[in-house]
């Protein structure tokens, strides 16, 4: 894959990051935005009014940039292993709230921003799952072939 699955971890978290911070200063930016409202418009979705979430607003930012850190954290370990477990999780989740949203009939979750959001989250989750499995298996491959060096020069050593 032409871009790593740390790329993907990290543009996902400025992602998170950056929804957060418009969130904290002006929510008006993300629910007014042209592709939010076209999603919205797609799904039949009602879009936000800001009457009915502003007392969410603020800990739904937290929420994102603690989403955000969290997923930054473990890039300077061993990354692979972790989100290779993690992302199947995330992404069925992922669906299951997008399936909530185009179905349901909550004002917090059934309405375009929320959807736009999560459907954005989605593709970035799957990437990173798609990128995070080659690189797996490029180091399962390497692994491989090591110990199968190793086998033979201890068959030749003998």
């Amino acid at each position: 894959m032409i871009i790593s699955a740390k790329t993907f971890i990290i543009a996902r978290s400025t992602f998170m990051w950056s929804l957060a911070y418009f969130l904290w200063t002006d929510p008006a930016v993300i629910i007014d935005n042209m592709y939010v409202n076209i999603v919205g418009q797609a799904m039949q979705l009602s879009p936000l009014k800001l009457e009915n979430a502003e007392s969410l607003l603020g800990f739904v930012a937290y929420l994102l940039t603690m989403v955000g850190v969290s997923d930054v954290a473990p890039l300077n370990g061993p990354y692979l292993e972790y989100f290779y477990s993690i992302m199947p999780l995330r992404v069925i989740t992922l669906f299951a709230i997008i399936a909530y949203c185009a179905y349901g009939n909550s004002i917090y979750l059934s309405n375009s921003m929320v959807f736009s959001i999560v459907f954005i989250d989605l593709l970035f989750s799957f990437f990173t799952y798609l990128a995070l499995r080659e690189e797996r298996n490029e180091y399962l491959k390497k692994k491989i072939i090591a110990v199968q060096a190793t086998q033979k020069d201890q068959i030749e050593n003998m």
